[in-house]
């Protein structure tokens, strides 16, 4: 048997294939990835940001009453970071970058004096 593993790319179809050539032609794509963020007050972080919506890779998500989302990011759309917009009545808007399959990021928004 032969195996093939990569952290970036999966194999599309039948994962076993049969050699009946010098050489085999495998159809791939680029894996899905996930996203989790924390959203809080910069002044406090174990008050959390409701109403928060998060703009990334395409989607527009909005954060749950914990202040808390996760989102899989289709293989197409990944990239080592990516781009992240966090908004909230009451808060300044934040731009900043994530690093998918990464630990919970917690995302520090201020309070609109």
């Amino acid at each position: 048997p032969v195996w093939v593993e990569s952290d970036e790319f999966e194999i599309t179809g039948d994962a076993q294939l049969e050699l009946t050539a010098p050489s085999i032609d495998i159809t791939v794509r680029k894996k899905s990835g996930k996203v989790s963020l924390r959203i809080v007050e910069d002044r406090d972080v174990s008050l959390p940001v409701r109403e928060a919506e998060i703009r990334i890779a395409g989607f527009t998500v909005n954060a749950g009453p914990a202040g808390e989302f996760e989102v899989t990011i289709p293989g197409d759309r990944m990239q080592p970071q990516l781009d992240i917009d966090v908004s909230a009545p009451g808060y300044t808007p934040l731009h900043t970058t994530v690093v998918p399959n990464s630990n919970r990021a917690v995302i520090k928004l201020a309070r609109v004096p």
